[in-house]
């Protein structure tokens, strides 16, 4: 092997490291974003205990992601507290964020709370927006 032959495999492999930092880095702002609660982080496929035998379900979603975006589908989560909805949708939002697919993750109270703050008043409307 030449020295040039051995530099371009050097650029190559150097190129390839570079490419995969600046997509890391991307998806860490992309999490940084999307997961509007720290605790959010540790919900992910490598955490699952295998407790939920639905879980398979958020696998294929994600394995499907381009399918079920073209198609328009999504998925219904219901259940009592305490049986594993938001970990289930939070293994969903970072297997996808894994795969630089945006995404917002957040919750009822969280939107309760915005819609509350933007209507701090009783009858009063923010600017720019109409109720009926």
């Amino acid at each position: 092997m030449t020295n040039i032959e051995i530099d371009e495999i050097t650029i190559s492999n150097e190129l390839k490291e570079y490419e995969k930092r600046e997509f890391q880095i991307k998806v860490s702002q992309m999490k940084s974003a999307g997961l509007q609660d720290k605790a959010l982080y540790d919900y992910n496929f490598d955490n699952d205990t295998g407790i939920n035998p639905e879980m398979k379900h958020a696998h294929t979603y994600v394995d499907r992601w381009d399918e079920m975006f073209q198609e328009n589908t999504g998925l219904l989560l219901w259940g009592d507290v305490g049986t594993g909805k938001s970990f289930f949708a939070g293994c969903i939002a970072n297997a996808l964020l894994d795969k630089c697919v945006p995404v917002l993750m957040t919750n009822f109270t969280k939107i309760l709370n915005s819609l509350t703050g933007m209507f701090s008043e009783v009858g009063s409307s923010p600017k720019g927006y109409v109720t009926n």
